[in-house]
């Protein structure tokens, strides 16, 4: 026991100097003897284990008797299958009194909870229930992480592998060869995948001339570190000149409470980003990325992995004269990444928290709100510990949509106003996926909304009109509202589209309408 203090001790003393120690580590140590079954350590350990269980808000659910004995029946058929669809699942429910496709799928969610299956309720990968989520997790992992399926690859496939492990793109062939053993992996491939992009692990690329049919996938997990690290735009981080001079938007930084951040997290926010837009640099690495995000101005963004918990984002125009203070596309950039970050963290780290933050001349700064509002509404400002005075136009286009069209001292019309979303949203019920594509909102962002808010179906509305709303820039009401209009008649709610109320909040002004983070 002394020997075990000390290690505790020295490590303790270790993590004292990391500052997302108390964030991400539990604070309590125990000396377990796993030769002993009696020993007082597993025992101790044990009951940490159990208190913490009883304290999650699920403890002491009842739950139907039906479910545990399907719940069975599938782990037994797991011993020599791997997957099921979901008809089949169905039927197996059937037997057990399960009479209904949506208990089916209460039930498949309960037990997805627990980890028990891998199971998704959306329309792509609805039709496969994974009965053992470790084999899953194998079939990954046979072809992004471990390197001894290499070695056995037969040698017609040995350039797929050099092309994963150079340049992070992985072949269909490559998969093809790798799974060709394992019939239900053979079998379920395609769905797999999708499931696999369901994880934000890799995404399809856009297939070239000489690829014929066979798809391709970048595996940024995979990806080496940039050997060069000097960016496209060459923006200073904090240059003592101002910006205004230079016609240039500053870097902004996503920085992570403690210093820390899952290396995961990044890959996976680079593989949202090549969602949206395409590449432009043609030799991706694993802590940098570049995306064309405007190809009529060439704007570019360069999102980069800085260490310590910092993501940098830099966006600017390649092009010769063109003033990026006249553009949008910051603010674009900013809202969709962190809609896009928000939901990774709620889905695989909902503990992590990050803040915004500028390079001024005495190093980074996290935006408060008292900075925020600075910068909003003085032509410059003084960050505290900043020696120099800065102009803050070039910040607020991270900050504001259409500052160039729209001034301090103008009213205009938000349509529709808060109260009238909350009310659509409690009105429009199941039809709000219709109406949601009727107004132009992606099916990838449907399905972000429903993953955000599982259990939460206003929510999903709400956030849904709310984020319409914020893409509809500096449209008038009337367009507003009839685009509204025509999205609810599409939808077949024509009773809320007769009776859609005029605006109400024309006198509100700028500053107060500025949302917050």
């Amino acid at each position: 026991m002394k020997e075990a203090k000390e290690r505790f001790r020295k490590i303790q003393e270790f993590l004292d100097g990391i500052p997302a120690h108390d964030m991400h580590v539990q604070p309590y140590f125990y000396a377990v003897n796993n030769c002993d079954h009696q020993d007082a350590g597993i025992k101790e350990l044990k009951d940490a284990i159990w208190k913490t269980t009883k304290a999650q808000p699920y403890w002491e659910e009842e739950q139907p008797l039906r479910y545990v004995l399907l719940e069975r029946k599938l782990k037994e058929i797991s011993k020599s299958k791997k997957c099921l669809s979901l008809e089949r699942v169905f039927e197996f429910g059937h037997l057990y009194g399960l009479e209904s496709l949506e208990v089916i799928l209460s039930f498949l969610k309960f037990c997805c909870d627990l980890g028990e299956l891998v199971f998704f309720n959306e329309s792509d990968i609805r039709n496969i229930v994974i009965l053992d989520p470790q084999w899953l997790i194998d079939a990954f992992a046979s072809l992004i992480t471990v390197e001894k399926y290499h070695k056995v690859s037969k040698p017609d496939v040995k350039g797929y592998w050099k092309m994963l492990d150079d340049r992070g793109e992985l072949d269909e062939r490559l998969i093809d060869s790798v799974w060709e053993q394992d019939a239900e992996l053979k079998e379920n491939k395609e769905i797999l995948l999708r499931i696999c992009q369901r994880f934000d692990l890799l995404v399809e690329l856009p297939k070239g001339q000489d690829d014929q049919q066979k798809k391709k996938y970048l595996v940024p997990c995979v990806l080496k570190s940039h050997p060069n690290p000097e960016s496209y735009l060459k923006i200073p981080e904090c240059p003592q000149e101002g910006y205004l001079k230079l016609q240039r938007i500053p870097p902004l930084y996503l920085m992570f409470d403690g210093g820390f951040c899952p290396p995961g997290l990044f890959h996976r926010l680079v593989v949202c980003c090549y969602r949206k837009w395409s590449s432009h640099d043609q030799n991706p690495y694993c802590d940098y990325a570049c995306f064309k995000v405007d190809r009529s101005t060439h704007t570019i963004l360069e999102l980069s992995n800085k260490g310590d918990g910092i993501f940098q984002l830099i966006v600017g125009s390649l092009k010769t004269g063109f003033n990026d203070l006249e553009s949008d596309n910051a603010f674009q950039v900013l809202t969709y990444i962190k809609q896009e970050l928000d939901r990774l963290i709620s889905a695989y780290s909902p503990y992590l928290k990050y803040s915004i933050g500028f390079g001024f001349p005495k190093g980074l700064n996290k935006l408060t709100e008292t900075l925020k509002t600075e910068m909003l509404e003085s032509d410059d400002a003084c960050p505290p510990g900043c020696p120099v005075v800065i102009e803050t136009a070039p910040y607020r286009k991270w900050l504001r949509n259409n500052e160039n069209k729209v001034f301090p001292s103008t009213r205009i019309d938000v349509y529709p106003p808060d109260d009238l979303v909350c009310d659509l949203s409690r009105r429009i019920g199941v039809e709000w996926e219709e109406v949601a594509a009727y107004l132009g909102v992606e099916r990838p962002q449907i399905d972000h909304f429903k993953l955000n808010f599982p259990s939460d179906a206003l929510g999903q509305i709400r956030n849904m009109l709310f984020q319409w709303r914020e893409g509809m820039g500096a449209s008038s009401k009337e367009e507003r509202r009839d685009k509204l209009k025509e999205a609810l008649r599409r939808a077949r709610r024509n009773d809320l589209a007769d009776n859609l109320p005029p605006d109400q909040n024309k006198d509100k002004c700028v500053s107060c309408i500025v949302r917050k983070w």
